[in-house]
């Protein structure tokens, strides 16, 4: 599936017909398609694009700020890294639980709890 190519919808039928999926992506704040993805417990391969290019400056970030090794699958810098690792992470499928990150970090209810525990928090102010 192509960025802008896609609904809702879409993707969640698709996820239900696989057992992974890759993601091959931008830095980013942790797109929509991703934690949806990741909310019907497809475990993922993401190509994790490090350096970003912004106003000419180089700014590092991440495809996956939101992310788990041990829950979601595995993160990948270049085409060998998949081939080193492919059947590492086949063989140990059954063991990633994305789901469960996702209730664990992700909900709106965390949200509203981490947005709480900022405002809170008066040393953050203090910066």
């Amino acid at each position: 599936m192509e960025y802008g190519n896609y609904n809702q919808k879409e993707i969640s039928q698709y996820a239900k017909n696989c057992k992974f999926g890759i993601i091959i992506d931008k830095t980013e704040s942790q797109g929509f398609a991703i934690q949806e993805l990741m909310s019907l417990n497809l475990p993922l391969i993401v190509w994790d694009y490090e350096i970003n290019e912004f106003n000419g400056q180089k700014v590092k970030g991440t495809s996956v700020p939101w992310w788990d090794d041990k829950l979601c699958g595995i993160k990948v810098k270049s085409l060998s890294d998949i081939e080193n690792n492919f059947e590492k992470f086949i063989s140990n499928i059954d063991k990633y639980s994305p789901i469960k990150f996702v209730a664990e970090h992700l909900t709106y209810e965390q949200f509203y709890k981490n947005i709480k525990n900022i405002f809170n928090n008066e040393s953050y102010w203090d910066r």
